[in-house]
């Protein structure tokens, strides 16, 4: 089911309507982005490449940019590997972007072969006052910040990969929510001494925009207007749709 959200400034009636996306990349190497519809699930399964979409803005540049995060990849499809799919989606139109490989796919930081999520292998962590990781649901990191956030310093997802090539076992942390400010070398320090052959992470706490590297922002509820600066977006009408 998909969702439509119009937010309207409080002081000079812009509007920004946000609907809650996905994008596909048929077999003629063409892109489109649509809402989630029942649908849309049956034209899924027949494209060449799909995953999620989102939107953020970038206060600096002034400009909106468009996050591409590749989830699924049809099978022995020729002109579909990871660069030209990038240059498809870098060419869709003229906005900023920023495009990502989903979970399922990573690179080896050692050899830089692409490799795969391990099967149930997609877990969600905290970090505790006492430096301890612990499981968590993924409902309590999403939807209980609020009644857990003085217990753990770190709270993230954690997803394992394996590489043939080299013969190891890798962990990827992803950083939700930095409740203790960490910087990003003590963030290392302390997801090095996780018993694994290789460590990487990502902060998905500050994204950056791809040309002034300021933090990105979500446009929603209570955001500074970005056409006269001094307003808020109010939610004026949110639809759902089938």
């Amino acid at each position: 089911m998909g969702a439509i959200r119009e937010y309207v400034c409080d002081n000079c009636g812009w509007e920004y309507i946000k609907e809650n996306d996905i994008f596909m990349i048929n077999k003629k190497h063409e892109v489109s982005v649509s809402p989630i519809l029942f649908s849309t699930s049956e034209i899924i399964q027949y494209q060449a490449v799909t995953g999620s979409y989102d939107e953020f803005y970038c206060y600096n540049c002034g400009e909106i940019v468009k996050n591409f995060i590749i989830n699924e990849i049809m099978e022995d499809m020729y002109g579909f590997d990871e660069e030209e799919i990038f240059k498809y989606i870098k060419d869709y139109d003229d906005s900023l972007k920023i495009i990502e490989l989903g979970d399922e796919f990573q690179k080896c930081p050692q050899c830089a072969d692409l490799i795969y999520l391990k099967p149930n292998s997609r877990n969600f962590f905290g970090l505790t006052e006492n430096y301890d990781f612990e499981n968590l649901a993924e409902s309590i990191v999403f939807h209980d910040i609020e009644n857990i956030k003085a217990e753990y310093k770190l709270l993230g997802k954690l997803l394992t990969y394996s590489c043939i090539k080299c013969n190891k076992e890798i962990n990827k942390f992803i950083i939700l929510h930095n409740l203790a400010n960490f910087n990003s070398n003590e963030i290392k320090e302390i997801l090095n001494d996780f018993p694994v052959d290789l460590t990487m992470y990502l902060d998905e706490t500050n994204r950056l925009c791809p040309v002034c590297e300021n933090k990105l922002s979500s446009l929603a509820d209570s955001s500074k207007c970005p056409k006269c600066g001094q307003g808020k977006l109010k939610l004026e009408n949110f639809l759902l749709i089938d």
